[in-house]
């Protein structure tokens, strides 16, 4: 299991969504006033690895006067509390969740589905500008290259 902390920022706007990301190394935060995360915008951004089993918490804070439907591609995540109120009765699973202006989301995923994985805003523009971070397993590798088109040798996804 990965140590540390990540502090992840998403938005747009002067004060952006932020998601705190537990299990994993460094602690960067950094204010952006475009959509990033990290303070980066794709395919800039790092990848966020984790090790198979690993119990992964984010929490998502969106200071941005935009909703961000977060999309997470591979593991399904449990809504743990929303603007600090802790969720009951039935699991609330999601693989999108709206985050709106001054919201703020704890949530959790078990990584126990290897590959590479899109994690984005489901607001397609915002995703187009950047909105975008890679979640990966220890060991899995693929063989695209970020920045070559479709079509380019050895750059064929499914």
């Amino acid at each position: 299991m990965t140590k540390g902390r990540r502090l992840v920022e998403f938005g747009t706007g002067s004060a952006p969504m932020r998601a705190h990301v537990q299990n994993s190394p460094n602690a960067v935060l950094v204010a952006v006033r475009r959509i990033a995360i990290n303070g980066r915008s794709w395919p800039h951004t790092e990848r966020f690895t984790y090790a198979v089993g690993d119990t992964v918490r984010w929490r998502w804070i969106n200071g941005s006067y935009l909703p961000h439907p977060m999309h997470l591609h591979g593991p399904h995540a449990v809504v743990l509390s929303r603007d600090g109120k802790q969720a009951t009765g039935s699991p609330w699973w999601f693989d999108s969740l709206e985050v709106r202006d001054k919201e703020t989301f704890k949530v959790a995923f078990v990584a126990d589905n290897p590959g590479v994985w899109m994690d984005h805003c489901h607001n397609l523009p915002h995703a187009a500008e950047g909105l975008v971070a890679h979640l990966a397993y220890n060991g899995v590798r693929e063989p695209f290259v970020v920045g070559r088109a479709v079509g380019d040798s050895h750059n064929q996804p499914e």
